[in-house]
């Protein structure tokens, strides 16, 4: 259940964030077209089903992230794991001031966020809030990308989509910065209509101050939405100011205790472990870690097509012997071994937790095991020594 939260939740906010990124892109061609655009990329997810469903995906994807720091037995990991954790940390002090800005202000202040509004405010009031949004698209999309792809390419149809994703990884954000700069090159420099207007002769000027003086003045109930007051447009800034600070420091307190949590957690596991791998290394270690993470911890090669997720199988071993009974296979194993029909000897090394003795375990699958073998079945589960060849 855990992993497919994770999934569908990413996959909500990963889809909203496409949405938003391509809807930026159209100010390539104009600001205009940007607002023309808003209600067809942005109209369910400001409806009260697309805010409440958005607002329940991105806090149930945050708590399951603390969830998984919290049971995170070791930072060794790889690149890509900790490029994503990185990034998952940043989105929301990065995200915090851009949602404070923009659904609350228009929530307490009767504000309507519109692309020509946010942009001016990026480009002339504040920019740098435009440099904090360019960083803000950036986390959040390669946060968003790594984890989609972990998950899609292990799926028997991502040969067959891969062509098609791959481009679009690439070209929806370059598309959206590039749109994010013209639109505010565009506003940034004065339409060819009202540089001919400050030209016009003063006696046009003073014709329109006629006309306008013998027009009848517009009932004062009939303006839309007067501007704040200076001082009630700085109570305002201060109001959004302190939700965004309370925000951030929130979710510091929360990755904070998380990891005082988790260091409580760790300090209670003093168990030695003597692992061995068949044909391989061996090694004493602080029982805790998982197989397939004291094989990262010591660089010993290891499939894990998922990046230790649990959901392509390619980290099996088989248990060759052990000092004390192993922890029983957790709902991720039981599912992912039994779509493989695997034996009781065999587990997962992403799964199994040893508590400490002695233990050997043989690899089944070919550290260089490709997503294409494995999607096409073509890798054989065959004992894998400390050199095994290559997957065909």
């Amino acid at each position: 259940m855990t992993r497919r939260l994770r999934i569908a939740t990413g996959l909500v906010l990963f889809v909203y964030v496409a949405f938003h990124l391509v809807n930026v892109s159209l100010g390539l061609y104009s600001v205009g077209l940007m607002d023309a655009a808003r209600p067809y990329f942005q109209g369910f997810w400001t409806s009260i089903p697309g805010v409440a469903l958005l607002a329940l995906a991105f806090t149930t994807h945050a708590a399951l992230g603390l969830h998984a720091l919290f049971w995170r037995n070791t930072f060794r990991m790889t690149r890509l794991d900790a490029v994503q954790l990185l990034t998952s940390l940043c989105i929301i002090p990065l995200l915090a001031p851009h949602v404070v800005g923009t659904i609350i202000a228009a929530d307490l202040f009767d504000y309507d966020p519109t692309f020509r509004s946010v942009l001016g405010l990026f480009w002339i009031d504040v920019p740098t809030e435009g440099l904090r949004q360019v960083f803000t698209l950036v986390f959040v999309w390669v946060h968003g990308v790594i984890g989609l792809f972990t998950w899609m390419r292990v799926q028997r149809w991502w040969g067959r989509v891969s062509a098609i994703l791959y481009p679009l990884a690439v070209v929806i954000p370059v598309l959206a910065l590039l749109g994010f700069v013209h639109a505010g090159k565009e506003l940034m420099v004065p339409a060819p209509a009202a540089v001919e207007e400050s030209a016009a002769p003063a006696s046009a000027e003073a014709a329109n101050d006629e006309q306008a003086a013998q027009a009848p003045e517009e009932p004062a109930e009939m303006a839309p939405n007067p501007p704040l007051t200076s001082e009630a447009l700085q109570q305002a800034v201060v109001t959004l100011s302190h939700i965004k600070w309370r925000a951030i420091w929130f979710f510091a307190a929360l990755v904070g205790l998380t990891l005082i949590g988790r260091a409580i957690r760790l300090k209670h596991d003093h168990a030695k472990l003597r692992i061995a791998w068949v044909g391989g290394p061996e090694f004493t270690v602080d029982a805790g870690p998982s197989v397939l993470q004291i094989a990262q911890m010591h660089h010993v090669p290891h499939a894990h097509l998922c990046r230790g997720r649990g959901r392509c199988g390619t980290c099996r071993i088989r248990v060759a012997g052990s000092e004390f009974p192993l922890p029983p296979r957790n709902d991720v194993e039981r599912q992912t071994l039994g779509r493989l029909e695997a034996d009781d000897e065999v587990r997962l090394a992403c799964q199994l937790v040893p508590h400490g003795g002695w233990l050997q375990v043989e690899r089944l699958v070919p550290p260089d095991i490709r997503p294409a073998d494995l999607r096409e079945r073509r890798h054989s589960p065959a004992p894998a020594g400390p050199q095994p060849e290559p997957a065909q």
